[in-house]
């Protein structure tokens, strides 16, 4: 064989392989995702005794937390499994267990929901569904049926049934959260946490034994829970906007809240952050925000008009976010009332409604629906 059909068929890296340059080889593979690096082993022996010399461990884990950087899906089966993945282990391949053990999980996962291959005991409920309550996080999805006062709770990864917990029937206008491994709802000036881990309840009374004091509105934000007080039994237009912050999913920090005094609460909704308390009060043409400092609850408010009526509004990093009835998605900046538009759907949402929600700080969506009386 001529000296240039040598180099036409020199093999750069079985060379590297033959030289232990080991450091270099790792270089060039931490370039291969996962399919390319297993490809690799198999092309050859020289190439998969050239794999085996670098360090496997760290190219598979670098693989796991790229994938699991860019894919919600990996972030959500990791999130089941965290403590598994801290392990240390001596061998050089957990990580590329793991990996091959995730791929499989999100590809049967995926492949189920194409199909819609989803068993009865998944979407089984024996709870009424005419007047109930739904909501979903990220450890926990939530059913709570007024009627019977019953909150059935699933596993958000396996939608396997972790509790059917018996909270106080025929109260229709109990107001309740649920927040990563906890479920909360307040009755009669209490607020009830139960911690959905160890199966615990724990009954506060932030206003006393004997408050006369009702919570007419109860919701958790960014890390802050907040709560609308007034007095039991009587027609309030006005009420008292209590804020306290989160400690943990089951602890509060109920020394010194912050209070805004009388607060119009008609087709209000409350939004807090660690800077801002706005109250948001819907009309059928627009929005005004009242504004209060989160340092200065009682001074005066400012005054914040959107161009919109009954907007599913998200408040997060002292950002509103909405749907227009134009389609539009704006955002304001709330300490300086600046707005502008991110995008533009192009769909009319006059007689729809919108569904709204922030994921992972930087993605949105939404989902329509026609409105029918």
């Amino acid at each position: 064989m001529s000296e240039m059909e040598n180099e036409q068929h020199f093999d750069v890296i079985k060379g590297l392989h033959v030289k232990h340059l080991n450091d270099v080889l790792e270089k060039i593979f931490k370039y291969l995702d996962a399919e390319s690096l297993l490809n690799a082993e198999l092309t050859c022996k020289a190439w998969k005794a050239a794999a085996s010399v670098v360090n496997q461990k760290k190219l598979w884990k670098l693989l796991l937390k790229k994938k699991m950087s860019n894919s919600p899906l990996w972030e959500r089966i990791n999130y089941c499994l965290k403590s598994k993945f801290l392990q240390t282990s001596s061998d050089s391949f957990s990580s590329r267990n793991i990996f091959n053990k995730f791929d499989y999980t999100a590809k049967a996962l995926q492949n189920n929901w194409l199909k819609n291959d989803l068993t009865r005991d998944y979407v089984d409920c024996d709870v009424g569904l005419r007047r109930c309550v739904f909501q979903m996080r990220n450890k926990f999805i939530s059913l709570w049926e007024p009627t019977s006062g019953i909150f059935k709770i699933w596993n958000r990864v396996t939608l396997k049934v972790e509790e059917v917990y018996q909270g106080p029937p025929l109260q229709f206008d109990l107001d309740f959260e649920l927040y990563e491994h906890a479920l909360m709802y307040s009755l009669n000036g209490h607020i009830y946490i139960r911690n959905l881990t160890t199966k615990t309840t724990k009954i506060h009374k932030p206003f006393g034994s004997d408050n006369g004091k009702s919570i007419s509105y109860f919701r958790i934000e960014n890390g802050f829970l907040c709560a609308t007080v007034g007095q039991k039994n009587r027609l309030n237009f006005r009420s008292d906007v209590v804020v306290w912050k989160m400690k943990s999913p089951t602890e509060i920090e109920w020394e010194n809240p912050k209070t805004v005094p009388s607060v119009r609460m008609d087709n209000t909704r409350i939004s807090v952050d660690s800077n801002f308390i706005i109250a948001a009060h819907h009309g059928t043409s627009d929005t005004i925000c009242d504004v209060y400092l989160m340092s200065k609850p009682q001074g005066k408010p400012k005054f914040i008009k959107l161009p919109v009526g009954r907007p599913e509004l998200l408040f997060q990093d002292g950002i509103l976010l909405m749907v227009t009835n134009e389609g539009e998605i704006k955002i304001v900046d709330v300490a300086t009332s600046n707005s502008r538009i991110i995008a533009n759907i192009g769909v009319d949402f006059s007689g729809r409604s919108n569904f709204l929600r922030c994921i992972w700080n930087h993605h949105w969506y939404f989902t329509l629906t026609h409105l029918e009386y």
